[in-house]
């Protein structure tokens, strides 16, 4: 009986040490799922006002890739205070009690954002992934190209937009920036096409289609907000050209599948895109 209590004993206590071991490692394993960062980005209008595409940056910055850890949440937020040092961003480590929300300043354009995501990665926030330098370089192309097209010079913002689309879709194809990079290619060829003075060239309107179909066939996954509503207003856009060159009432029915196809993948704009297949549909009635 005396040497029964020893052995008891020891099974209670190697079962004891056994669940504090698995507990470790299970609180450990918790530890790492739930470990992860978001940046929440002030939309109120006083931060919009100095960089209004800040939202799309970071996104393409962090968004989902191939090079980028994915465990970093972008959101909208309203104010997050002293928005006359903005715009401004929060970056919080869910599941890090150690680290408080840091709120980051002047985040006014690419390289400034860029560089302060390098600090929190490399000194206050070890968790925060590295952005790698071409998701920065692409990004700062888009920024520029953007400056372009505000002066109506869409031939140069598709040479730019070009040289860094073949860039990333050699390196890094399944990127947010990659997405939006085709969505505003897109737009850009449209423009140009508008603006064209001489015989018009279909195969700006062609080129535009297929960025918007790269956009939202193949990127989906990795597109933001944005940049599908840029691709399927193109898109569609590009499609109302066609059918109007050829004079075929009845080639609106590409329009309205384009149209269909849009309203399924972004429902909050279902009222607008419904009253446009409602007008494609009378004018073909009356045709």
């Amino acid at each position: 009986m005396f040497s029964y209590v020893p052995r008891l004993l020891l099974v209670v206590v190697l079962w004891a040490l056994t669940f504090v071991s698995f507990s470790k490692i299970n609180d450990h394993i918790i530890g790492k799922v739930d470990a992860y960062n978001i940046i929440k980005v002030c939309q109120n209008k006083n931060c919009c006002k100095r960089n209004s595409d800040i939202l799309q940056t970071i996104h393409n910055l962090v968004g989902m890739s191939d090079g980028v850890d994915g465990n970093t949440v972008v959101e909208s937020s309203g104010c997050l205070s002293q928005c006359d040092m903005g715009p401004n961003i929060e970056v919080t480590t869910k599941g890090d009690k150690k680290t408080p929300p840091m709120v980051l300043n002047g985040m006014t354009d690419v390289q400034t954002i860029a560089f302060h995501l390098g600090e929190l990665s490399t000194t206050t926030m070890p968790t925060f992934p590295l952005v790698p330098k071409l998701l920065i370089a692409a990004s700062k192309v888009i920024e520029t190209s953007e400056t372009f097209a505000t002066n109506g010079q869409h031939e140069e913002q598709i040479r730019y937009l070009t040289s860094v689309i073949g860039k990333l879709e050699i390196s890094s194809p399944s990127t947010t920036v990659n997405a939006h990079a085709h969505a505003v290619r897109a737009r850009a060829y449209l423009r140009s096409f508008e603006e064209e003075q001489e015989e018009k060239n279909n195969d700006k309107v062609i080129s535009a289609i297929h960025d918007a179909q790269r956009v939202v066939r193949d990127l989906s996954a990795v597109a933001t907000p944005t940049s599908l509503f840029l691709a399927y207003r193109a898109w569609t856009d590009a499609e109302l050209i066609l059918a109007k060159q050829q004079k075929q009432q009845q080639n609106n029915e590409k329009v309205i599948d384009v149209l269909s196809e849009w309203y399924r993948a972004q429902p909050k704009y279902g009222t607008k895109l419904q009253g446009e297949i409602d007008s494609l549909r009378r004018l073909s009635v009356e045709s």
